[in-house]
């Protein structure tokens, strides 16, 4: 801003032309904020889209690894009640050598 009132007040046209030197600063004033305005948002917009971008990626990583502990979970369960039911065999095998050997 300070730039822009340096400028002005060393350029000012003689009196007839005030009003128009005026009015074409305040327009060249208002396109350049409005231009680094717009610059400002294209660099938000990018360094938005990038860190979505991480996210998403983050978010594929948990949802790949949610998926592969869900698959060892369910192998882990199959092992478990294969156990169970070999544990289950070898207590009837148990009783029943126990019956022979009572009787």
């Amino acid at each position: 801003m300070h730039e822009f009132l340096t400028y002005f007040l060393s350029h000012m046209p003689s009196h007839d032309k005030w009003v128009a030197f005026i009015l074409v600063n305040i327009v060249a004033y208002v396109a350049a904020r409005n231009t680094a305005l717009r610059q400002r948002q294209q660099i938000e917009k990018k360094t938005f889209a990038e860190q979505l971008e991480r996210l998403e990626a983050e978010r594929s990583g948990y949802i790949q690894s949610l998926r592969e502990q869900e698959q060892l979970v369910k192998e882990q369960w199959a092992m478990i009640q294969r156990q169970a039911h070999q544990l289950e065999e070898l207590t009837n095998q148990l009783h029943a050598v126990k019956q022979v050997h009572l009787n």
